[in-house]
């Protein structure tokens, strides 16, 4: 299989790239010239259901928001490992984690992050980068949506043996039929996974009466609530219980799918209408967001739960982010 190899010498051509090529976001030069004319380059190949890229190019930021996913959602992991440089890289605003080679960070591809990359000499910028379906890496490592945002060594042992593997494939693309490189970005993907239980990152934990398949159900329904048109039949496939199962496991912890998905989507949409930093995205950005299909049902919806409605919870955290304003 060849590398395909991808290559632009201006940031706007670059941003074009990368919006068609990996997902939209905002990217910008961090270079103290600020020139708009440098060399980017993307070389990536196919290993399986993955693809492994290598970036070479100036220091850059990136970020990408919720309104980017609203555009063009991505249910993706992003591994990163830094060749030359660090990144200084943050996922959901929650944490922010400086990363140097032999380190490696995850983010998921439908969760705003912002990331800082800086070469800290006269070389490009290198990291390389694997995209990993969102149903393979929860099935080689369930716990990962806990684990975005946070830090990883992969100087020695598993992790080094899979970041190598990875920059083993993109060096030997053109030599490997597809079967070998799809074995290898598995090898390397489960090498990934050790790592990170060698760090001892992996939460655990959780209620004692609950049984493994019903902690499995409720982590994967909390990670996926805002997900559109997200179904029970979706939920059982992903969690490996066929329909019926599931709906007797619901049904023995007294809990209906339903009901659940919809309080989950209202207490997320309340939590951001009532957030200041939310204001800037309209109501019908928040339906969308909390996973709801469409700001009518949204709206009765909210009401019904909360004794008011969207557009008046929003006039109110308006009037006092106003107030607050008039005092200072």
């Amino acid at each position: 299989m060849a590398l395909t190899i991808i290559g632009a010498t201006r940031l706007d051509a670059w941003r074009r790239i990368i919006n068609d090529h990996c997902y939209i976001s905002d990217t910008e030069l961090i270079t103290s010239s600020g020139a708009n004319d440098v060399d980017f380059s993307l070389a990536s190949v196919e290993a399986g259901m993955m693809d492994v890229e290598r970036y070479s190019g100036p220091d850059s930021a990136t970020r990408r928001t919720w309104h980017h996913i609203r555009q063009k959602p991505r249910e993706s992991y992003l591994l990163w490992f830094p060749q030359n440089g660090h990144v200084i890289i943050t996922q959901d605003q929650e944490r922010e984690s400086m990363i140097e080679r032999g380190d490696f960070f995850v983010t998921y591809g439908n969760r705003p992050h912002y990331a800082r990359s800086t070469s800290g000499g006269g070389d490009p910028c290198t990291q390389l980068f694997v995209w990993v379906p969102a149903h393979v890496m929860r099935s080689t490592i369930p716990e990962i949506d806990d684990l975005c945002g946070r830090k990883f060594s992969g100087g020695q042992g598993p992790g080094s043996i899979g970041a190598n593997l990875f920059g083993q494939l993109l060096d030997q693309a053109d030599h490997c039929p597809p079967d070998t490189l799809a074995s290898l970005g598995e090898a390397a993907l489960n090498a990934v996974r050790d790592a990170v239980r060698v760090n001892g990152q992996a939460p655990h934990g959780g209620s004692n009466h609950r049984s493994g398949s019903f902690e499995r159900v409720m982590r994967y329904i909390d990670q996926n609530f805002t997900k559109q048109g997200l179904t029970a039949e979706q939920v059982a496939h992903d969690c490996n219980l066929s329909l019926r199962s599931f709906h007797y496991l619901m049904r023995s912890m007294d809990i209906g799918f339903a009901a659940y998905l919809r309080t989950k989507r209202l207490n997320q949409a309340r939590q951001w209408l009532n957030d200041p930093e939310f204001v800037r995205f309209n109501i019908v950005d928040i339906a969308y967001m909390s996973g709801f299909p469409n700001a009518s049902y949204f709206s009765n919806a909210y009401r019904n739960e909360f004794g008011t409605t969207p557009r008046e919870m929003r006039r109110s955290i308006e009037g006092s982010i106003m107030a607050s304003r008039n005092v200072i």
